[in-house]
């Protein structure tokens, strides 16, 4: 076995294939409630807030893109009376509500960047410990 300068080791294939290599590294010894904290925990319920406005927000924006759809196609086949129709199914307030669940769904995002969970605290303690 041999170490360079830049601190990277070269072994021979004999030491790798007979096991005597060992890595030494401090594990993180997790606990069983600190094991479920990290795979059943949300981060915080502004986070989970933000996500479900963000989904009915994209509930709107499809339904508009289907009638905008519409609308371009019945105007690709000139059918006059058709586009009318469709543009009278788009509701004005649709695009306002699109909007409005966008800007609470960021505004909540960020507010749940600064909100410290049970599991965030936890995630930090971990890469802290890997980053001596």
């Amino acid at each position: 076995m041999i170490q360079n300068d830049d601190g990277t080791i070269i072994c021979e294939r004999e030491e790798i294939l007979n096991n005597k290599i060992k890595v030494l590294e401090n594990p993180f010894l997790l606990s069983e409630y600190q094991f479920h904290v990290l795979i059943e925990n949300k981060d915080t319920q502004v986070d989970d807030y933000a996500s479900k406005i963000f989904f009915i927000g994209i509930g709107v924006g499809l339904q508009l893109v289907v009638i905008l759809s519409f609308v371009c196609y019945y105007q690709l086949v000139h059918k006059k009376e058709m586009v009318d129709s469709t543009l009278s199914q788009l509701d004005k307030n649709q695009f306002g509500l699109l909007l409005l669940c966008m800007i609470i769904a960021i505004v909540l995002k960020l507010i749940g960047q600064f909100v410290k969970s049970e599991r965030k605290k936890l995630i930090s303690k971990i890469k802290s410990h890997f980053k001596k």
